[in-house]
């Protein structure tokens, strides 16, 4: 299988009896065998919704450049329903920040992420919610390493712990752990502090399909060029004929395509000038390519066309549209949008006058351009797929 598509993670919950804190009716609902609901990703959906991620750092820089982002994810999962909200620190560890000379900030940096999530709460929260620090082994994104490593590595898990402990998270959640030495330095951190500890542990399968193997994320593709794989939201998508995939990857400062032929294992690169790229889609006939586009603070449904190799714009306005999907003529696309009802995207106002957190289904016409509003709930609405064999979603 192919790069992060088949990676899974298993929360496991340790408590420190000694702490009676408030945690004590989560520890409870867990012991009665009660479903806790968690967030969803939190870095790709400040990406999606139009914030860069730093080379080195991932979203660790998110909050302090687009904090009013960052608190709205924490809002709408918080109404969505979740129960345990996680503060923006999986990529915020010391040697992380060091990679873009901020290691000295270390403090602030997630000081000010936890206490975006305690004002979520505080703003939105109409049941018990619980806030979790994250940690992780997570090295900067542009070095050759899978995980951190050096000889202040455990020092600057310990100071994390200490410090997101301090402004008042509920608990730890320590994710994605993939390798034994790494992951026991993380856990013991986190540990130390006396909080509630989740574990998240990431793995794969081996290239023989039956044994379980460490997730090695950088290093998965070896025999294709991959700068960096979109392992969060990789958007592969089969052709047709299903003798091809279509991926996308980062490449420099901004994002690539790749079309690999799965029997040779030769990948196509498809260079575009745009600062992210997310959920490519093949089309029913195999000549067309739908995939989400980010260029500044702009996200577009756009079409690669695969014979012709060039790109046209499906949609062009100020709203975030996302998760494209092909119905089985090739000739309309459904997709995910905050548009509400400014279906064709003539907007005049003040985009933060616009709920732009309620999110809807649209289709588009792949050749007028032409766009309907699919549904109109109070819900968010996302990832939706076109049946193959008929006329419905």
């Amino acid at each position: 299988m192919v790069g992060a598509s088949n990676q899974w993670s298993m929360p496991v919950c340790k408590w420190n009896k000694s702490d009676g804190r408030i945690m004590t009716s989560l520890f409870e609902r867990l012991n009665d065998n009660e479903i806790i609901l968690l967030d969803g990703g939190v870095s790709t959906e400040i990406q999606k919704r139009g914030v860069a991620m730093d080379s080195d750092v991932w979203s660790g820089l998110a909050h302090k450049s687009h904090p009013e982002v960052v608190l709205q994810v924490h809002e709408d999962y918080i109404r969505a329903g979740a129960q345990v909200i996680t503060a923006n620190t999986y990529s915020t560890a010391r040697h992380v920040l060091e990679s873009i000379d901020m290691g000295g900030e270390v403090r602030a940096f997630n000081t000010e992420a936890v206490q975006l999530a305690k004002e979520a709460r505080d703003n939105s929260a109409k049941h018990e919610t619980w806030i979790a620090g994250s940690m992780s082994s997570m090295a900067p994104f542009t070095s050759q390493q899978e995980v951190a490593a050096g000889e202040k590595v455990a020092q600057n898990y310990q100071e994390l712990a200490e410090i997101i402990a301090e402004a008042g998270v509920d608990l730890i959640i320590t994710e994605m752990m993939r390798d034994a030495e790494n992951a026991n330095l993380v856990i013991e951190a986190a540990l130390s502090t006396g909080l509630p500890v989740w574990i998240g542990y990431s793995a794969m399968m081996s290239d023989d399909g039956k044994s379980v193997q460490t997730w090695h994320w950088k290093n998965s593709l070896p025999s294709v060029n991959f700068e960096e794989l979109k392992w969060l939201q990789p958007g592969l998508s089969w052709s047709p004929d299903s003798k091809k995939i279509v991926i996308a990857a980062k490449a420099g400062k901004g994002d690539v395509l790749h079309i690999i032929d799965v029997k040779t294992r030769k990948s196509q690169k498809i260079e575009l000038e745009m600062d992210g790229v997310f959920s490519a889609a093949w089309s029913p006939k195999g000549d067309e390519i739908a995939f989400v586009g980010h260029v500044g603070s702009s996200s577009d449904i756009y079409i690669y066309d695969v014979n012709k190799r060039t790109t046209r714009k499906i949609t062009d306005d100020i709203f975030s549209d996302s998760y494209p999907s092909w119905n089985p003529l090739g000739t309309q696309i459904v997709f995910v949008s905050d548009r509400g009802e400014y279906v064709n995207g003539e907007f005049n106002s003040k985009m933060v006058e616009h709920n732009y957190s309620q999110t809807d289904i649209y289709t588009v016409n792949v050749n007028t351009m032409q766009i309907e509003r699919i549904t109109a709930t109070d819900h968010n609405e996302s990832h939706p797929i076109w049946a193959n064999t008929k006329n419905s979603l």
